[in-house]
């Protein structure tokens, strides 16, 4: 996967750079994720239901990519 930087154009959001990490469950999940793709239904299996909260929050202050893959049945 490919080294991304975030650029913070206003001081606001150093705040929620700052929340990205906050818990142990994000800063884990963060991790896992610069690393290479994670499905959900894994995330859920490592993390519970705090790791897709966490995903949620990365992705909604687009610290994240998305991809969709299709499964076994299509």
């Amino acid at each position: 996967m490919v080294s991304r930087i975030k650029v913070v154009n206003d001081v606001g959001e150093l705040v929620s750079i700052f929340h990205a990490a906050d818990t142990d469950v994000k800063r884990k999940l963060l991790i896992d994720l610069s690393t290479g793709w994670i499905t959900l239904p894994k995330i859920e299996e490592r993390y519970g239901i705090e790791g897709r909260r966490a995903l949620h929050y990365l992705d909604k202050i687009k610290m994240t990519e998305s991809q969709w893959v299709t499964g076994e049945g299509g």
